[in-house]
């Protein structure tokens, strides 16, 4: 019995895994469709989030965090790519195509003010990435997000634009920090229960909660917001972004002589961002404006992940696999 609910859990994540690319924007149309029928569970979408970023975090070794700090090279790469030259260039690009609508251009500094995300890791490991390094980014990004996030949003926004930047870094606390937290205690604690036992059993959970998130999130806006046909400049806008997101970070990481696996974890980690929690701040903290470009920041940012693996690391993940 043991060892069919071993294998029906392996498949059940590895299905999950592939499905990746286009479960988080079926579970936004969905949401947008069902609308106020479960507008309703809201409340329960923090400790969704909370669920998921501590999940993620189980995988987390602080030994190896360790190593990769004694060599940052690879950690200030990312932090450049991700929190000085991206928030500047959609700074620039949305001021460029939406200068009368001032909410918007909020909605997609929010994009770049986010922490890191946690499916960074995911997709790094598909593409034959250094685990340590994926996981040391996400951590320390996390770990600085409550102060960046904030600091983001007032540097490149408006003053005009009123936000409440403590209930963001209470939030971000809530639902990235504390869990990370917990989770690398955990695992530094009871490594081999949590890596033999624990994760191999609620890895697909983090995709559920992710799904119902996303979900969630989505009724929201189905309510508020009416969606236009000149939302399509947006969503041209957030691919483009996306798309030179990761043609920055990856030109960084050639330009700087990484190693080919360095290079697929700064790639895919100064790209991605936790856009399931910039929708959560965008809901609570900002006008319904303002989600509109995370809302296709997340249909997107998976979908082009797949796309733009394939195109920049493909060769290399046929060549490891062959190793295997």
């Amino acid at each position: 019995m043991a060892d069919e609910w071993h294998f029906f859990i392996k498949r059940l994540n590895k299905t999950l895994n592939k499905s990746m690319a286009f479960l988080t924007p079926t579970g936004m149309v969905l949401g947008l469709l069902l609308s106020s029928r479960i507008s309703w569970m809201k409340p329960i979408v923090t400790v969704l989030f909370a669920l998921v970023t501590l999940i993620g975090a189980l995988g987390m070794d602080l030994s190896d965090f360790k190593q990769v700090l004694n060599r940052p090279k690879p950690l200030l790469t990312v932090f450049i790519c991700s929190h000085i030259f991206m928030p500047t260039f959609i700074w620039m690009f949305a001021n460029l195509f939406f200068s009368a609508s001032p909410d918007v251009v909020v909605g997609f500094i929010l994009l770049s003010a986010i922490p890191i995300a946690v499916s960074s890791y995911v997709w790094s490991s598909i593409y034959y990435g250094k685990g340590s390094l994926s996981l040391s980014i996400i951590l320390l990004d996390t770990l600085l997000a409550p102060f960046l996030t904030p600091l983001t949003v007032r540097i490149f926004t408006r003053t005009n634009v009123v936000f409440d930047a403590s209930g963001i870094m209470r939030s971000l606390f809530l639902m990235v920090v504390i869990p990370s937290i917990i989770g690398m205690a955990i695992n530094h604690f009871a490594y081999e229960t949590v890596t033999k036992k624990v994760l191999p059993n609620v890895k697909p959970l983090s995709k559920i909660f992710l799904f119902l998130v996303v979900l969630i999130n989505a009724s929201q806006i189905g309510s508020r917001v009416t969606f236009k046909l000149g939302y399509l400049k947006i969503a041209a806008l957030n691919i483009a972004l996306t798309v030179l997101g990761f043609l920055l970070a990856y030109g960084l990481s050639r330009l700087m002589h990484f190693e080919k696996d360095e290079q697929v974890s700064i790639t895919y980690g100064g790209t991605l961002r936790n856009l399931n929690a910039a929708l959560v701040l965008a809901l609570q903290f900002f006008p319904p404006e303002s989600s509109i470009p995370v809302v296709f920041g997340i249909i997107v940012q998976q979908i082009l992940s797949a796309f733009m693996g394939k195109g920049l690391f493909g060769r290399y993940q046929d060549k490891m696999q062959r190793l295997e």
